[in-house]
This record gives structure tokens, C-alpha cells and sequence, in this order.
């Protein structure tokens, strides 16, 4: 991990140095995990945290961040902090990624850090995970690729011009000297700008990025999903880009999945159009363009839907359908009148392909941002059912590279049991007033 070293702001004359939370926060994941983690910085010697962000500081700004606090506070951490390597003195060959944090240091000291741009590139070129966040991804705007700007059609975030907006905001004038966002789009990246001071981090291929000083978590999941196998990119198509479906491709897009929504228009609809607008990494093709083209297809469409589309897709021989549908008649009760389930239908509807029910029994609000913080480890459930195991597997890969933790219910036919539980779940949350902001977790008794 690489934090800048000391320096004075030249904007507003204050010392500046790395944000406590984004080398904290990470740094804390990582050794849990069991990972050596080596602190350095481009020049060595002893860093310093941005005062804002010292849960101790006068200013009460970081006053929340128990965990930083807790690190400041312990010897043992501290006195890495004391004498940093350089990072010069490294060898890529003993590590197997690189994260850089940021803080406002690196706006004054990145520029000229060769040695940092020499073995982050170093990093990357070897196929090595290489992270930055916040910012820390101004070191991006400095690395070139053979003659042509390091990041010229990569997908990337960092800290937003609009989350710069609050900060000049605050202190009353300019503070940074240029803007991340600006410098990334001029150099030919995608940017990928979320809710401001949200976690938010993203994937494209080896390169992860992290929106601000709250995404640190997110960069660490990512970084390990990535060292650990768990992270396989996959070709995903999405037929329906409602709220279900653009909540799953903007996520899939961002852990570093590829996905194509299919259309049966000429031209897309008002509605995929504004979905490219907001992530313009998803691609769009005609539907069974876009089927042919993907390993995995994800069914989000309405339920009556479902066989008006099917029926342009095309071939789906061999494909893994996730059926992301809920048959859902008058009054909440079960479209099919618990004759059939959904899932039954739709695998009736396309006989050979692998279905699997997933990402159902929440409304879109949970597919959209699936975290629930403050659970430790404990992840939100997401049953899933299908009669081909690895098809399962592979759409159980999907739910733990969102965030989900995948519990696999049975065969197809047990989707009838999860429909139920997605109408228990509107009626709880739509009709008796609950909010959308809850999910199932499963709890298992260890060595009973």
C-alpha cells in the first residue's frame, strides 16, 4: 500500500499529507485476511495523515471513523508510519498488488513521483492487481502506455467534481489545483461519477478504482475478490433494463463484468437510452445479437413479458437464463396460481437452457446498493434455485461478486417458495410500510 509523503497544499498553504481511512480501512481488511501489507510511500521516510481526516482532530471532521481512531492509537501501527520504505527500493516481483491511497498529498507530490509511476506501471504491465482511490488516482493522469495516455479507454472513478464542489464549498475557496475528472475525460478514460461521499469502487480488468475516502471497503473487496480466484469476467447479456435489471448491469459493469442489454427496436427506448447515459459502459445490441454474444443471460423484464422476449432471443442452447421475474397476480398473490412457479415456466419456455432463479425476493432499491453495513463478515442472503449445479455455481459467483451471499434452495421447482417470498417481501416493505431497506441473512450454527 503507498500513501504520499508530507507536503504543504499550494492552493491554501496548509501541510497536507494521506487520509488515515483510505490506507486504514483497506490496510485493516487486508490483515485480516492474512495478508502481508507493506506501507510505503514515493520517497520513504515518516507520512502523516491529512488532519481532517485524524479522528482526533479539533475539527470533529473524522470524529465517526472508530476505526482509524483506533489505529492512530496503536503503537505497533504507528511506528510503520515512522519510517516508510521507498518505493523505489521495492521489487513488484515480492508483492502481488499495489493500492495507493489518497488524501490531498498526492495532488501536490504525484506528479513528480517517478519512481511511483514507474512501479505502478510495473504492477499493471506484470497482470498484476493494481488499485488507487480517491485521490490517489491522480497518479493515473501521469502514466503513459507505449507513447498513448495510460488511461485513454479504461473505465475508472476517483473524486467527482461535484464532491470537489463540496469541499470548495466548505473551506471557502479553491482547494485542489486541477480536477480529476476533468484530467481522466480529456485523456480518453470513462468516468464514472456516483453518489457523492457514497462507497463506490469499480474493476476494469487488473485496474480498480474507488471514489473517495468511503470506498475503501469496497476497494479491499474488490482487491481480494480479485487475489483470491473468486472474480471471473464474464459476457452477460440483460433483456429488460427496468429498475431490477439496470440496478444488476450497473453493478455488474462495475465489479468488471461485461454486459450487453438485447433490444427488439430499431433504436433503444427513451429509458435504455438514459440507462447508457448514467453508465455508458453498458452496451446495447439487438436482442439475440446480444444473447449470442454472452455466456450468461439475465431475464428482468415483467413476468408477462417473458415469453414475447424469449422468443427473440435466439438461440439459448447451453446458456445460463438467470430468471430474475415474479409472477404476481391481483390483490399480491401468485400469478400462476401456484399451479406452476415462474422459474418452471421459463425453463418450459426455453428447454435448453440452464435456468437458475436468482436476485428475486427483494425489490430493485436491494439490487441497486446491496450493502448493509455494521454485520461484520454477515452478508445479505440471495436464495437461488436451478437444476443444473454448475450453472448455479456460476450465477453464486455473481451474487458473492455483488455482495450477496448465495444459498442455493433446491431445483427449479423451489422458485415457487421464493416467489412467495418475494410477495412477503412487497407486502412487508410496499403495503405495511417497512421501507425496502431490509434483507434476509442466513445464520448456521458452526460445528453443529
Amino acid at each position: 500500500m503507498v500513501v504520499s509523503n508530507p507536503a504543504v497544499s499550494t492552493t491554501t498553504g496548509w501541510p497536507v499529507g494521506f487520509w488515515a481511512s483510505e490506507l486504514i480501512h483497506p490496510y485493516d481488511a487486508f490483515t485480516k485476511k492474512g495478508y502481508a501489507v507493506t506501507i510505503a510511500s514515493p520517497d520513504g521516510g515518516k507520512v502523516v495523515p491529512d488532519a481532517l481526516s485524524d479522528p482526533r482532530d479539533a475539527s470533529g471532521y473524522s470524529k465517526d471513523d472508530r476505526l482509524s481512531a483506533a489505529y492512530l492509537e496503536n503503537p505497533d501501527f504507528t511506528k510503520l508510519l515512522e519510517n516508510t520504505p521507498s518505493v523505489g527500493s521495492l521489487d513488484p516481483a515480492d508483492f502481488d498488488a499495489i493500492v495507493v491511497a489518497g488524501g490531498q498529498g498526492p495532488m501536490f507530490t504525484f506528479e513528480k513521483a517517478t519512481a511511483l509511476h514507474e512501479i505502478f506501471a510495473a504492477f499493471y504491465e506484470a497482470g498484476k492487481i493494481s488499485a488507487a482511490l480517491c485521490h490517489g488516482t491522480a497518479l493515473l493522469l501521469y502514466l503513459e502506455n507505449n507513447g498513448a495516455p495510460f488511461l485513454k479507454g479504461k473505465r475508472i472513478t476517483g473524486f467527482t467534481n461535484q464532491e470537489e464542489d463540496f469541499a470548495d464549498q466548505a473551506v471557502g475557496q479553491r482547494v485542489m489545483p486541477f480536477r480529476i475528472e476533468d484530467r481522466a475525460r480529456e485523456l480518453g478514460a470513462t468516468f464514472f461519477a456516483r453518489t457523492p461521499f457514497g462507497p463506490y469502487a469499480m474493476r476494469d480488468g487488473r485496474l480498480i478504482t474507488g471514489q473517495q475516502q468511503n470506498s475503501g471497503g469496497e476497494v479491499a473487496q474488490l482487491v481480494s475478490e480479485s487475489l483470491e480466484g473468486g472474480f471471473e469476467p464474464r459476457r452477460v447479456a440483460m433483456i429488460g433494463l427496468g429498475n431490477v435489471g439496470f440496478g444488476l448491469a450497473d453493478n455488474l459493469v462495475r465489479v468488471g463484468h461485461s454486459v450487453t442489454v438485447g433490444i427488439r427496436e430499431a433504436q433503444p427506448s427513451d429509458r435504455v437510452r438514459e440507462a447508457l447515459v448514467r453508465n455508458p459502459a453498458i452496451g446495447v445490441a439487438p436482442l439475440a445479437a446480444a444473447v449470442a454474444g454472452a455466456e450468461i443471460v439475465f431475464l428482468a423484464t415483467p413476468f408477462q413479458a417473458v415469453e414475447e422476449a424469449l422468443k427473440g432471443a435466439g438461440d439459448l442452447t447451453g446458456k445460463i437464463l438467470v430468471d430474475c421475474t415474479n409472477p404476481v397476480g391481483p390483490g399480491l398473490t401468485h400469478g400462476l396460481d401456484n399451479r406452476q412457479s415462474g422459474g418452471e415456466f421459463i425453463q418450459a419456455l426455453a428447454p435448453t437452457a440452464k435456468v437458475v432463479k436468482a436476485f428475486t425476493v427483494y425489490g430493485y432499491e436491494n439490487f441497486i446498493d446491496s450493502r448493509y453495513p455494521g454485520y461484520g463478515e454477515l452478508l445479505p442472503a440471495m436464495p437461488i434455485a436451478g437444476n443444473d449445479s454448475d450453472a448455479k455455481a456460476a450465477v453464486a459467483a455473481l451474487c458473492r461478486n455483488l455482495g450477496w451471499e448465495p444459498v442455493d434452495v433446491g431445483n427449479i421447482a423451489a422458485s415457487l417458495h421464493l416467489e412467495h417470498q418475494t410477495l412477503l417481501w412487497i407486502k412487508m416493505a410496499r403495503v405495511a410500510g417497512q421501507g425496502p431497506d431490509f434483507v434476509w441473512a442466513r445464520l448456521e450454527r458452526s460445528g453443529q
